[in-house]
């Protein structure tokens, strides 16, 4: 349901979309959407079709979706709504990023965060709206020290993330938006908890017009924790948002047991290797190839067969209306695949 590939001006991280694909059916994938925060910015029916049609001529058997993403430009937001009309399937959502993260794809006043919900309500938008919720007047970026790469985690703290998710309900709910509600990465459970209460008491009331709301949390803030970043190499746990106290991060595997959290997602970021060990120390980490663990990881934490396949397939599926798109598969994947440069002695230790 996140991924990040390349491509196009970035084919030079080795992750376009022929090698994000290839890796994808080496993991047991069945489908991937990949994210809009590239070089250029994927915001246009031109973009958005040019990647398509480089990962059509892969020739995969794995379904490739691609994400539209969102500017506070109203003639922009309106060719997002239109291409997602006309290209879904391909194109199953819009993404907003509501703090900057990698790239300068993002809408970080409160008065264009509500032009876009406006826009979107005003628009009849009934598709599905993934949002990277960080509030930017809450990030501390004077913290973060490269020497000391735990500072990142004080750089972005998790009450960046809760207050934005709280801001997009509020601007769903004022702008009788009627889409559905999709917060990305969510890394603490005092935001699951919060998504939870929208789902019992707003949802299907009078005073609520979207239609649905739900949230997804990655591989590594379920099971890596800040202290992790003092490790050697740490540094390439960089990430946005930032990995959280193991408190935290236990509290968030509690709420995937507890059935609160709807998907996992790998928000899988590759970028090459000097990119995260020196200026501009980019934030991401990959994962796409770690899929067959990550699902053995489950199952080691005795969460039902039911409760996997939701998490995996069955509910970013429905969410995202994919259903006899995305065909399921028994692919198990390579448990020993190592595809990327780094990172792969932080699995090791998960």
């Amino acid at each position: 349901m996140h991924v990040h590939d390349r491509g196009g001006k970035e084919a030079y991280k080795g992750e376009d979309e022929q090698h994000a694909l290839i890796v994808a059916e080496k993991a047991g994938v069945d489908g991937i959407v990949v994210m809009p925060n590239l070089n250029p910015p994927v915001t246009t029916r031109e973009l958005v079709e040019e990647k398509l049609a480089r990962a059509d001529k892969v020739g995969s058997k794995v379904f490739y979706g691609v994400y539209i993403g969102l500017t506070s430009d109203l003639k922009q937001i309106d060719e997002a709504i239109k291409v997602c009309r006309d290209l879904f399937p391909r194109v199953p959502g819009m993404k907003i990023y509501l703090g900057r993260s990698v790239s300068d794809l993002a809408v970080t006043t409160e008065s264009k965060q509500r032009r876009v919900f406006g826009r979107l309500g005003y628009g009849n938008y009934k598709g599905v709206l993934i949002v990277h919720a960080e509030e930017e007047l809450l990030l501390r970026p004077d913290l973060w020290d490269p020497e000391n790469p735990i500072s990142h985690c004080r750089a972005r703290p998790p009450e960046a993330e809760l207050e934005s998710i709280k801001k997009a309900v509020l601007y769903a709910l004022e702008s009788e938006f009627i889409g559905w509600l999709h917060i990305t990465h969510v890394s603490t459970p005092e935001a699951v908890k919060y998504i939870n209460s929208i789902k019992r008491n707003l949802l299907r009331t009078e005073h609520c017009a979207f239609r649905g709301i739900s949230c997804d949390a990655t591989p590594h803030h379920l099971f890596m924790y800040d202290e992790m970043m003092n490790l050697p190499g740490g540094i390439v746990l960089k990430v946005n948002p930032a990995l959280r106290t193991i408190e935290q991060q236990q509290g968030l595997l509690q709420c995937l047991k507890d059935g609160m959290i709807d998907c996992i997602a790998t928000d899988s970021a590759p970028h090459s290797l000097q990119e995260k060990l020196q200026p501009p120390y980019l934030s991401g980490y990959p994962g796409l190839d770690k899929w067959p663990r990550i699902v053995r990881k489950l199952r080691e934490q005795e969460l039902s067969q039911e409760l996997i396949d939701n998490l995996t397939f069955n509910n970013p599926v429905g969410i995202l209306g994919l259903g006899g798109c995305v065909k399921k598969t028994e692919n198990p994947g390579d448990l020993n695949l190592n595809e990327y440069t780094y990172g792969n002695e932080f699995w090791a230790r998960i």
